[in-house]
């Protein structure tokens, strides 16, 4: 077992695999998940990193920032009740919060209904009047810093974690200025305020902005800006935000927004009782966040003997907030049924008198020749979607006026790109992509580019490019892929993919993101700049690409001189993120950590089992430390047969290190492999 991590009387937690629980990374240091041997309870400890240590200043900030949050006593503010320091280290306990992160919560239900998110916003408001009489500033509002927990009756609270970054804006008290003031930008460029990237002034309407731009993200479920942080930072700056693609929000909420978002503080609420009072007229119109209820049973078999008010009046489980509307609807309609169903039996005990019709019967409609032919492209393309298709372009081609046609068009075109036909049926594809494809449809350009790629990369290419040229991400990474492996032009053009990489992480793309920072970390076709590679890579792994965390977790285990101190933590960290996302290269990486003791104790047998396990998938890298862990005996018996054996198919597979091992040792691999295990 690993020595425990102690700072005083807190001991910190681990998780199964013997890591430590680490909650969270801000801009000062680390949160791990602690247990409080006194109190017997577990608490949030923010430790300060350790490259903080040596700076005084630093130091000031971190105990400045710990009596800051204590300083603040609010239901929506996390409470901070010790601070200490232990061997050099400086930390903090806190509550710890029993939920998720607001982050966390939209990764997992996806966009916030309107009236759900203003009650968010109307509590973090609400935290920031209590941080306003303290003349405290937050200055890093987020979803990633804002606790979600569950009530017993179903309601949402809200706490504000990690004043990390506060700012005594009013000034006095016991703060030097060099506890108050640190130069250079601090924060999430995706949240800051104009003024606070400027690195102006700030007060509390810089958090109403930061927290304007949360409830962007709550409605929409992204930050109005996106690309690199020099473009964000640039956009906050300059451009107004894109309100228009809050399609469906109600307009006072919309002009709360724009009033929140405004570049000139003045401009914005002054004050949290300001944008209190904006937010709960908001809710006022919109309506408040409802919450289910049990319900009151109806007595099965024993309809007749219930009143119809009785039926009427009886609680209705409620909706959820975001399909309350269908609610309304479905009750409306219970309504109606019921009293139809009491009209029939009073008709039982009264029948009415026959009346003979005389009225001439209402005309057959005439069916909807377009209407019949979107059902039957339906109907095809449940089992064939290239048939579904070939109707739609027939249906089209004799109703060119009708627009609906071509969205249709364009959405089995996306259908059979998420889900490509078998060959039987790809076969049909191409001729019918052809002419869509000349006509300009990125859509048809992009999917006939995949099916050609192999057969005609040249076509390909063309296809890639010009659907690239129209702001396509996903062709500019497919161009990119193919000029910089040569293919579909007479030699690789490492300049010519590190371009379109480029175009797709200006994009915002996290794909884009990490092929343009590996072009740059390696030097490909653009000149070698390490500092721009890490931060486009950290930026790419808050977007949770796998290939980014790994290849920054490669960066930070090893360190790059002049940019970056080698942290096997943080390596641990997104390695273990990167595997979480089914990367198996991280997955070896991870395991080379514990083979090594880095960043985690050492621990040979969890380092076979992710070998093994990557190996067993197909992994060259978990292949190769496989047949190590075989041949040293790490984790297991020596087996030098196996271990000869797994050399080999790692070298098969594209090993380098595996391949030179056979070399040296005169094993094949191959058509000339020998038995493999």
């Amino acid at each position: 077992m690993p020595e425990p991590v102690r700072f005083q009387h807190y001991e910190v937690a681990r998780r199964e695999d013997g890591s430590l629980d680490e909650l969270g990374r801000g801009a000062m240091g680390v949160t791990y998940r602690a247990f409080d041997t006194n109190l017997q309870c577990y608490v949030a400890l923010k430790v300060i990193s350790s490259v903080y240590l040596e700076s005084d200043i630093a130091r000031q900030r971190f105990l400045r920032e710990a009596r800051a949050a204590a300083a603040l006593r609010h239901p929506n503010v996390a409470v901070v009740f010790h601070l200490g320091e232990e061997g050099g280290d400086c930390f903090y306990a806190m509550e710890f919060v029993e939920g998720e992160t607001l982050e966390e919560h939209m990764k997992r239900g996806g966009t916030i209904p309107v009236a759900e998110a203003l009650e968010i916003t109307l509590q973090v408001a609400r935290a920031l009047g209590a941080a306003e009489k303290q003349g405290l500033v937050h200055r890093d509002l987020k979803p990633a810093n804002l606790m979600i927990t569950t009530e017993d009756d179903e309601s949402i609270n809200v706490k504000v974690i990690d004043f990390g970054l506060a700012k005594n804006a009013a000034g006095g008290g016991n703060d030097d200025a060099a506890t108050v003031t640190l130069a250079g930008f601090l924060g999430t460029p995706q949240f800051a305020s104009p003024e606070q990237l400027e690195e102006r002034e700030i007060d509390i309407r810089s958090d109403i902005y930061s927290l304007g731009i949360t409830l962007f993200y709550m409605l929409a479920g992204r930050a109005p800006f996106g690309g690199s942080i020099a473009q964000v930072m640039s956009q906050h700056l300059q451009r107004e935000p894109p309100l228009e693609v809050l399609a469906g929000v109600p307009a006072s909420v919309v002009a709360l927004l724009r009033r929140m978002l405004a570049k000139d503080p003045s401009e914005r609420q002054q004050t949290a009782a300001d944008l209190r009072a904006e937010v709960e007229a908001c809710l006022a119109t919109v309506g408040p966040v409802l919450r289910p209820s049990a319900p009151t049973q109806v007595p099965a078999g024993d309809f007749e003997t219930q009143s119809l008010e009785t039926l009427v009046n009886a609680e209705v489980v409620a909706a959820p907030p975001s399909r309350r509307p269908v609610g309304i609807a479905v009750l409306a309609i219970l309504i109606l049924v019921l009293a139809g169903a009491f009209a029939i039996w009073r008709g039982l005990e009264n029948p009415p008198t026959p009346v003979t019709s005389t009225s001439t019967p209402s005309p057959t409609p005439t069916p909807d020749p377009i209407s019949q032919g979107l059902a039957e492209a339906d109907r095809l393309a449940a089992s064939d979607p290239v048939a579904g298709l070939a109707t739609l372009l027939e249906l089209r081609k004799s109703n060119p006026a009708r627009g609906e046609l071509t969205e249709r068009i364009d959405s089995a075109i996306s259908a059979l790109r998420k889900s490509p036909p078998p060959s039987e049926q790809a076969r049909a594809l191409i001729p019918l992509l052809g002419p869509l494809a000349a006509e300009g449809s990125v859509g048809a350009q992009v999917l006939l580019g995949e099916q050609v790629q192999e057969s005609d990369p040249s076509r390909a290419l063309s296809l890639f490019v010009s659907a690239a040229g129209q702001g396509n991400v996903d062709a500019m990474l497919l161009a990119g892929d193919m000029l910089g492996d040569g293919r579909g032009v007479s030699a690789p053009d490492l300049a010519g993919a590190a371009v379109w990489f480029r175009k797709a992480a200006e994009a915002g793309d996290p794909r884009g993101e990490y092929l343009f920072a590996e072009c740059q970390l390696r030097g490909k076709g653009v000149k070698k700049d390490e500092a721009s590679a890490v931060e486009l890579l950290t930026e790419a792994s808050t977007k949770n690409e796998p290939r980014a965390m790994n290849l920054l977790g490669s960066v930070f285990q090893k360190g790059l001189p002049g940019v970056l101190l080698p942290d096997p933590g943080e390596a641990f960290r997104l390695f273990s993120s990167a595997k979480d996302e089914g990367l198996l290269d991280a997955q070896g990486n991870l395991g080379i950590l514990y083979l090594n003791g880095e960043g985690v104790a050492k621990n040979d047998r969890v380092a076979l089992d992710l070998f093994r396990d990557g190996a067993e998938k197909g992994n060259p890298l978990c292949m190769y430390f496989f047949a190590l862990c075989l041949e040293k005996g790490l984790g297991l018996s020596p087996d030098s047969a196996a271990a000869q054996g797994w050399y080999s198919r790692a070298a098969e597979a594209g090993s380098k290190p595996a391949q030179e091992w056979c070399r040296t040792n005169g094993v094949g691999w191959g058509s000339q492999s020998p038995k493999r295990p």
